[in-house]
Parts: structure tokens; C-alpha cells; sequence
């Protein structure tokens, strides 16, 4: 296997978790749909049952306690739910994070060995009893754990779970205010239940989307710290912004395709839109605007080349062959890709 063959399943490996991660994401979602809904018809029986109160003022007073005691189930629910959602991300990006910085470190210390062997670089510096070694040193988790909570495009994780919570609570008390005070016909009731469904099931892809962009910046900041261990060891490293090619590929990241990092402050940097980045999702210290536009659900890729040895293919995510997408040559940018789609 190549080196870009490394890497390319490297990257679909954090794909892939993603897609595990949302898929947890979506069954909590749809327990905690469950469970309101539970709730919901347990106080409408309760509450029809207190019509068989003689006493008016009972009756209401019976209904406004069942009212309030529903408010606080639907919270404690949705906080739940919440604190389940932080724990599923965060437990990916920790395993995206572990997984990219050893896959990494493997692959280029591999690479360096092949350049070695071919008679491509000469490193004396680098050479150990069976060739180069780089002996990267063990990750440390906490400060993994440090960069879960970093600001991206000026909120930190915790800061959104806590607002995504309370705009989720209102929304959801909102609508189950609606569903139990008016006295729907049990239609009514479906309807609204049904709404209740789309309200939750529709935060999901909220939630979704977070965890696609905290698991992708895991896997960029994992390369990078691999990367800068590689260099203090001695490999000379370059690197290219590697856009997705698909019609989902924002416009901005489709021009930077094929890029060459600068250097500034001693980090690559690429501007992309108008946003310093030092990776996909990653924003590089100098940016000074806002960045959400261009970080979040970004799947582009930093290509980091070791010893000049470029890449020679690179995927075309439209086209498949044998259930495998189709290889085109690296040099081929995504401008230029998609001039080809309608010649």
C-alpha cells in the first residue's frame, strides 16, 4: 500500500466513526422521543382521571401539579439527553484523535523507510538497526481531552451542548404545553406527538453535524501533532488542502484544492475564504475573522507530504468502479474537475 493509500483509509476511518458516532446520536434521540412521549400520555390518563374530582379548585389544582411535575420530566429528560449527546462526542473524538496520531506516526515513519530504500532521500540522521526510526512518543491524553473544549468558530463544545440544551428544552416545553393544556382529540394529540417527533428527530442532524465536525478536527489535529513530532526528528514535510470531490464541496475550499501551505508564525497556513486555517477545522492562531463558514462540516483533507514525495491519484467521490470510487490523477484540481462534469 502507498502512502497516499495510508492515508486516504486513514481518512476513512475517521469517516467511518463519524458515521458509528451519529448513529448513537440518533438512537438517543429516538429513547428520549420515547420516553416524552411516555409522559405525554401518562399525564392526559392522569388527567382525565381528576375530572372525576367533585371539587373545581381540586381538579385544577390536581392538573397544574401533574402540569409542572411534566415540565420537569421533559428537562430532566432533555438534559439527559444532552449530557448522553457530549458523552457520545467526545468519546469519538478521543478514539478519532488515539487512531489518526499512531495510524499517522506509522505511516510516515513507513514512508520514510520506502524513500530510504529507494535511494530517494539520504537521512543518516534518522537511521536506527532496521532503517529510520522515528520513535514517536505516547499521546497524551490530556491534553487530547484540552483540545475537545477549544473554541471553534467562537464557541467552545460545552458552550454550544449548553445553549443546543436550552433552545431544545423551550422548543420541546413549547410544544408539549400545546399538546396537554389545549384538550386535543386524541387526532390532535397524534399530530402534535407527530411534531414532537420532528422537533427532536430534526435536533438530531444538529447534534449529527457537531459531531462530524468535533471527530474531523480530531482527526486534523491528530495529523498535526504526528506531523510535528516527524519534524523535530528530522523529516522535512510540505503541505496541500485535498477538497472533496463532490458537489457538496463549498466554494471556497473547492479554489484552495491543490494549495500549497505557507509558513506564518513557524504553522502552515492556508487562507480559505478569507479564514487563516492550518488544517481543515483548524483555525491557525493569526485568524482574526469569523471562521463558522468555513470549519464547520468541512470534510477536506490537509495532504502532509514527507520528503517532497507528492501523491500521483487522488479520489473522485462521484464516480465508482466495482464499488470502488474512481482514481484520477493528483494533479487534477477541483476547478478543473468540475469544468470536466460538463464538457
Amino acid at each position: 500500500m502507498s502512502y497516499k493509500s495510508d492515508e486516504t483509509r486513514a481518512f476513512n476511518l475517521s469517516l467511518k466513526r463519524v458515521e458509528e458516532t451519529n448513529k448513537k446520536i440518533l438512537r438517543a434521540y429516538q429513547d428520549s422521543l420515547q420516553s416524552i412521549k411516555a409522559q405525554i400520555y401518562t399525564y392526559r390518563a392522569e388527567r382525565e382521571a381528576a375530572f372525576g374530582l367533585k371539587n373545581a379548585k381540586s381538579i385544577q389544582a390536581a392538573n397544574e401539579l401533574r402540569l409542572n411535575i411534566l415540565y420537569q420530566q421533559v428537562d430532566k429528560e432533555i438534559t439527559k439527553l444532552s449530557n448522553q449527546t457530549a458523552s457520545i462526542i467526545q468519546s469519538g473524538y478521543m478514539k478519532s484523535y488515539e487512531t489518526e496520531y499512531y495510524y499517522h506516526s506509522y505511516n510516515v515513519e513507513k514512508e520514510a523507510n520506502r524513500a530510504l530504500v529507494a535511494g530517494k532521500i539520504t537521512a543518516p540522521s534518522l537511521q536506527g538497526v532496521q532503517g529510520i526510526s522515528l520513535n514517536f512518543p505516547l499521546l497524551n491524553t490530556d491534553a487530547v481531552k484540552a483540545s475537545f473544549n477549544e473554541d471553534v468558530a467562537g464557541m467552545t463544545f460545552r458552550n454550544r451542548i449548553v445553549s443546543d440544551r436550552k433552545d431544545l428544552q423551550a422548543r420541546v416545553r413549547r410544544m408539549v404545553a400545546k399538546t396537554v393544556i389545549e384538550g386535543q382529540t386524541v387526532k390532535e394529540l397524534q399530530n402534535s406527538i407527530q411534531a414532537l417527533h420532528s422537533t427532536l428527530i430534526g435536533n438530531s442532524g444538529n447534534a449529527q453535524s457537531t459531531a462530524r465536525t468535533e471527530l474531523l478536527k480530531a482527526f486534523s489535529l491528530a495529523q498535526e501533532e504526528s506531523t510535528n513530532e516527524s519534524i523535530n526528528a528530522g523529516v522535512r514535510m510540505e503541505y496541500k488542502w485535498s477538497s472533496t470531490l463532490d458537489g457538496n464541496t463549498r466554494p471556497a475550499h473547492g479554489r484552495a484544492d491543490g494549495k500549497m501551505a505557507k509558513m506564518l508564525d513557524g504553522i502552515p497556513v492556508f487562507n480559505v475564504g478569507g479564514v487563516l486555517l492550518s488544517s481543515p477545522r483548524v483555525v491557525h492562531p493569526a485568524n482574526s475573522v469569523n471562521s463558522a463558514g468555513q470549519v464547520i462540516n468541512c470534510r477536506c483533507r490537509r495532504l502532509d507530504i514527507p520528503f517532497g514525495i507528492h501523491p500521483t491519484r487522488r479520489i473522485d467521490n462521484t464516480q465508482k468502479i466495482n464499488k470502488k470510487w474512481e482514481e484520477i490523477p493528483a494533479n487534477v484540481d477541483y476547478t478543473t474537475w468540475k469544468k470536466s462534469l460538463k464538457a
